[in-house]
């Protein structure tokens, strides 16, 4: 099943080409907080993981260079934004060293996990504001490659399950707020 983990992961970095190139068309709108602090919680995670000598790492490793690699490409086109949630996870960021510090490593990906969740805040409201502006295939994509991730981690545990299962929650729930058809204006 550790193939399952490692083909996920690859799938999860090669889709970054189509969204990179559709960001630079202007096709795609993405936010680059969202993207650097996912990057940078991804590795974080990836650590944890590998210092709990789980087996499951490669998604959020693969994840961390696609989303340092993406955040680049949205520098260079002006797509970013800085609000309050994003100060709040890097409060989080630094709750989650500090906790790695004092407890270890499995409550640092949990906590690493849970700010994922809250990074993610930027760009859920951006897909339900406007669905258009947000890919659903390569959310997808990104669905598929976090389902093969946990369907190919040996146990059920935190460094196997818990980081996939969460980028599986959250890539699905992006896909579903681009298939909606419209601009809302809140």
């Amino acid at each position: 099943m550790k193939e399952l983990t490692i083909i996920g992961a690859v799938i999860g970095v090669v889709i970054d080409i189509p969204l990179i190139i559709g960001i630079l068309k202007g096709k795609i709108k993405q936010n680059f907080l969202t993207y650097f602090l996912w990057g940078l919680l991804d590795f974080i995670v990836f650590m944890t993981i590998v210092f709990q000598h789980g087996q499951n790492f490669w998604l959020p490793l693969f994840y961390a260079m696609g989303s340092t690699t993406i955040a680049i490409f949205l520098v260079f086109k002006g797509q970013s934004e800085w609000s309050l949630v994003e100060t709040i996870v890097v409060v989080l960021i630094l709750i989650c060293l500090f906790i790695w510090w004092q407890i270890g490593s499995r409550a640092a990906n949990i906590v690493g996990v849970i700010a994922l969740c809250i990074a993610s805040i930027p760009q859920i409201i951006s897909t339900f504001k406007d669905p258009l502006t947000t890919p659903t295939g390569i959310y997808l994509v990104y669905a598929l490659a976090a389902l093969l991730s946990f369907i190919g981690g040996e146990h059920w545990s935190v460094e196997d399950k818990l980081f996939p299962g969460g980028s599986l929650f959250l890539s699905i729930l992006l896909a579903i707020l681009s298939m909606r058809k419209g601009k809302i204006n809140i």
